[in-house]
This record gives C-alpha cells, structure tokens and sequence, in this order.
C-alpha cells in the first residue's frame, strides 16, 4: 500500500483472455497488484467494456485505444518483449506450445513406447 520504492522489475506472462483489472482498474488501487497506483477513468471504461466484446473486429479498436491510453500514461516502462525460438525433440508427440507458455497441454504429451530410453529390445 506505501509503494515506498523507486523501481521495481517484473515480468508478465500473455494470456489469451486478458483481463487487465487487478493491475490498472480503479477499484483495484490498493490491491495487491496494483504496484503503481494507476488509475484512469478513461482506462476504466476501456476495462469495463473489453471483456463484453466477443467479435474481434469490433474489439480491435477498443484493444488500439486502451493500448494507445496505457502508452501515453505509461504506468510501467516496457523494457523489452521476448521473442523466442521454440524446439521440441520430434520423439515428443502432441506438443503445441503457445503464448501461454512452454508447458500448455503437457498433460497431453506422449512418447512412442519404441522411443523410450528403456525400451525393451527386441532379439
């Protein structure tokens, strides 16, 4: 709640639905992930009015305003934005990794029996 601090590094991860609230909603001010304080009226209708929005045409100006908003108040100074290579061995099945991270679905991830270390030989 002081925010008795000059600076402070962080580091985000993208979801697909994103839902910008806890860290720039004005109701959200003094909770915990509001390290700066940021408040904006106008960010606020943006906040409130995204999430409604299913048809993605129609969303995208919204989406350029509220990023056009948070540039111009510049509530965090983005430093940088990772670009990454992805590989994944070709004995590894059913990976798909995303924005989300490297580890999406890896419930779903499987190995051929005959790839295996242990593998039982055949003779």
């Amino acid at each position: 709640k002081h925010r008795d601090y000059d600076a402070a590094l962080v580091g985000w991860v993208t979801e697909f639905h994103i839902d910008d609230t806890d860290i720039f909603s004005c109701d959200k001010v003094d909770e915990p992930f509001q390290w700066v304080g940021y408040c904006n009226p106008k960010t606020e209708v943006l906040l409130d009015t995204l999430p409604k929005i299913v048809d993605r045409a129609q969303a995208k100006p919204l989406w350029d305003a509220y990023q056009r908003q948070i540039a111009q108040d510049q509530p965090y100074t983005i430093l940088y934005f990772q670009e990454r290579i992805e590989g994944v061995r070709d004995r590894l099945r059913n990976v798909h990794p995303d924005a989300r991270g490297d580890f999406v679905g890896i419930k779903d991830w499987w190995i051929l029996p005959s790839a295996r270390r242990n593998a039982p030989t055949t003779h």
